[in-house]
């Protein structure tokens, strides 16, 4: 398959922000019938950890009214151990497959546990990445599309509900409040 000019584009933005030698893994749904680029950079953005990165994922545009059209990327880091970009491709093929919506807030519910059963994390939470990078990843242009990226972040069932209840800002808020390491797959709940 083909990588187009855009998705070239977009996966060399992201690697000179993630930095390190970063490599593009094509993956998979379970019938075979969608693919997905990860773009992985190991011990970024420090040793033992992997920054991961959807790319094409922004093919498929939102229902907005932006011209270029917008579209989303994901974006995780995790220690290196973890199947995270395996969870990263398949809230990527949540989107393209079965239309659910990323956005700032969402919560893609069981994501995680899709990976590891016995995860007391088991959804994905989105957020705006200056949580992680400051402004590197704010939205642009990239071509004929207008790219914005979305930071996957494991949640418990308990924070998840929080954050419908109480708002996004408030659950980022008591993770700043706790130092809650997002990148570790098998923290405790702050709640």
């Amino acid at each position: 398959m083909a990588v187009s000019a855009d998705n070239k584009a977009i996966a060399k933005t992201t690697a000179g922000i993630f930095g390190g030698s970063p490599r593009v893994i094509e993956y998979l749904n379970a019938d075979e019938t969608s693919r997905i680029g990860v773009l992985h950079s190991a011990d970024r953005p420090e040793k033992g950890l992997t920054a991961y990165a959807t790319v094409g994922l922004s093919d498929m545009s939102l229902d907005r009214d932006l011209d270029p059209p917008l579209g989303v990327e994901f974006l995780g880091v995790a220690e290196s151990d973890y199947p995270f970009a395996e969870i990263v491709s398949t809230a990527a093929f949540f989107v393209l497959n079965d239309g659910w919506e990323p956005e700032p807030g969402a919560c893609f519910r069981d994501i995680v546990k899709m990976q590891i059963p016995d995860t007391e994390l088991p959804h994905i939470y989105f957020a705006d990445p200056s949580v992680y990078w400051d402004q590197e990843f704010a939205s642009r242009v990239i071509g004929e599309k207008t790219v914005a990226w979305l930071l996957a972040i494991p949640v418990s069932e308990a924070e998840a509900e929080y954050a419908l209840e109480n708002g996004a800002d408030a659950l980022e808020a008591l993770f700043e409040e706790n130092e809650v390491d997002i990148t570790d797959l098998e923290r405790d709940s702050v709640l």
